[in-house]
């Protein structure tokens, strides 16, 4: 494997000598060729025996030509730290700009003037250099091939240079090939850049972290950790006083998204013949909500969630996919990490230091448990975590930490866990505006011996709305009307009975938004068809409604002709309702 610090060694031997050569540096996207070139010329400057040096990318140049004079200009003395003649060379190339070739030919005068000319001028610097070619697999189609490696070649052959060809071979052009054998004196392959991480990667807890990811995962691309990194900075630094486990959390969470995002990796499924391709998609259901993928929902995970967690266990084991991770989600694809968007997140305590240790210590109990390796107090570090778990686990998952509990010797633990969660499940239904649905604690269906089920169906049966918003109730016959009398739900039927007379009176005064429809949302309340579902209701409402009108002429006697016109018409709203 050549990895940094072997071909630092290489090409240390080939410097060492003044005779001349030509070899390539290649290595995958990414990867970091001219970063590990630019850091060995720092590092190593005093060991070229070769006093002079030129570095030049083919991005962009389009002749032969060109790329000799860009070569010309860029040579200087390999102890400066930039070419002391740069400005003399500018000079030339300030003056060749503002010659109007086409004014001088149309005088009769014959001249050749051209980048060859200072090319020429400039030709006796480039000997004895060591000159670094990069970005040859961008060469511009206007420029040959064929050209550039004959110039090469004369470099090495009769200007005694030493070449450094940077390219991705996989990308260049298939000339290469061929004249690989012919002037090339040596490939070398860079496939192992993990010290390169060292050099950009400034806090020594990341570097850690991204080196793991690196020897697990394999991904070399260092573009990919600079930004990486540069998002990590940003967040943390809008967080005060974040545990080093909970910046390991933020950090491995952001290498796992934006590699997926990146890159779509290819992940084995358990057959180990067939694949899929990761991408943000897979994080999502059918109705493009967001699957949470914690610790306990793991055995209800489709095949493929469970095959993308397995791939990452050496890096991450049982892969959290929560809350906290869909917003570094919407941060990413929205391209907004800024001290803004880290705020908000703060303000809505979606980062919050507590969460983020109870998920952490929620992850390694399970994982204790999955690993059949049970640690000192794990009973007791189940049960406080399957408590901070109440509220936003499915009940199968904490039935399931019931059993456990007995099953370790616990049941007062146990016990307790499930008083516990038949409280929290009290609490939740009689607070409710709505009638709850027992899908919402078992998305994914119940598990045989679940504890809770038949609480919860018992609870939800025996519901009764005991605190109604008006605001809710309003809610539902402005939908009504809005949608022109089409938009309603059987379901609201337990809200709707709970009307009187006060809340009428705060909808029929509603703020509309087109006031002179006022008798046409009248009239939708009376025709809401769950009022018929109750008995007695609709006439109940209809009668408050009329007292309701009475009492605004008291209040408003210039509103008194148009009411009583209105009533008039309707027969007291029970006929003529449009």
């Amino acid at each position: 494997m050549a990895n940094v610090a072997n071909l630092e060694k290489r090409l240390l031997d080939l410097l060492d000598k003044k005779s001349s050569f030509v070899i390539a540096l290649t290595g995958e996207w990414g990867i970091g060729k001219t970063q590990f070139w630019n850091s060995f010329k720092k590092k190593y400057n005093d060991q070229f025996k070769l006093r002079k040096y030129a570095y030049v990318s083919l991005f962009g140049i389009d002749s032969l030509e060109s790329l000799k004079y860009e070569i010309a200009v860029k040579t200087h003395e390999v102890n400066q730290l930039e070419d002391r003649m740069q400005g003399a060379k500018s000079l030339f190339n300030k003056a060749l700009d503002t010659v109007d070739l086409s004014s001088i030919q149309g005088k009769g005068l014959s001249l050749n003037i051209g980048k060859s000319l200072i090319t020429s001028a400039l030709s006796s610097l480039v000997s004895n250099t060591v000159i670094c070619i990069d970005d040859v697999e961008r060469i511009s189609d206007s420029l040959s091939f064929k050209d550039v490696m004959g110039l090469v070649n004369d470099l090495k052959l009769e200007k005694n240079c030493q070449v450094i060809i940077i390219l991705h071979e996989a990308k260049a052009s298939e000339q290469f090939q061929e004249y690989k054998e012919k002037v090339l004196d040596e490939v070398l392959i860079l496939d192992d850049n993990l010290d390169i991480l060292e050099t950009f990667i400034t806090d020594e807890l990341a570097l850690d972290v991204m080196q793991l990811f690196y020897r697990t995962i394999r991904v070399k691309n260092l573009r990919f950790y600079n930004k990486v990194f540069n998002n990590y900075q940003k967040i943390i630094e809008n967080i005060d006083s974040l545990s080093k486990t909970s910046k390991e959390y933020i950090l491995k969470n952001l290498l796992i998204i934006r590699w997926i995002d990146e890159f779509q990796p290819e992940i084995p499924l358990d057959d180990d013949k067939s694949s899929f391709k990761a991408t943000l998609d897979l994080f999502h259901d059918s109705n493009r909500n967001f699957i949470i993928m914690s610790d306990d929902d793991f055995l209800n995970q489709s095949d493929k969630l469970k095959a993308f967690r397995r791939y990452l266990d050496a890096f991450y084991p049982l892969f959290l996919f929560d809350n906290w991770t869909t917003h570094i989600i919407s941060m990413l694809t929205n391209h907004d990490i800024s001290e803004e968007s880290i705020g908000n997140l703060l303000k809505r305590d979606v980062l919050s230091e507590t969460k983020l240790q109870d998920e952490l210590a929620h992850e390694q109990v399970i994982g204790e448990f999955h690993s059949l390796e049970l640690q000192p107090d794990f009973c007791e570090r189940l049960y406080y975590s399957a408590c901070t778990k109440i509220q936003k686990s499915e009940m199968n998952n904490i039935s399931f930490y019931c059993d456990i509990l007995e099953n370790c010797n616990r049941a007062d633990l146990a016990q307790q866990l499930e008083n516990h969660t038949k409280q929290f499940i009290k609490n939740e239904i009689k607070s409710s505006q709505s009638k709850p649905s027992i899908d919402n604690w078992y998305r994914f269906g119940r598990q045989p011996q679940d504890r809770f089920y038949d609480f919860i169906k018992n609870e939800i049966k025996n519901y009764r709305i005991s605190n109604i918003k008006s605001s809710l109730i309003s809610t539902i016959f402005l939908k009504f009307h809005d949608n022109n009398r089409n938009g309603w739900d059987s379901s609201d039927k337990d809200i709707i009975s709970m009307i009187d007379k006060d809340i009428l009176k705060e909808l029929v005064w509603a703020d509309l938004d087109d006031k002179k429809y006022r008798k046409h949302f009248i009239h939708s309340i009376l025709l809401h068809p769950v009022l018929n579902e109750i008995e007695g209701k609709r006439e109940e409402v209809r009668q408050w409604i009329i007292e309701l009108l009475n009492e605004k002429t008291s209040v408003s006697p210039e509103s008194e002709a148009p009411i009583k016109m209105w009533l008039s018409s309707t027969d007291n709203l029970t006929k003529n309702l449009f």
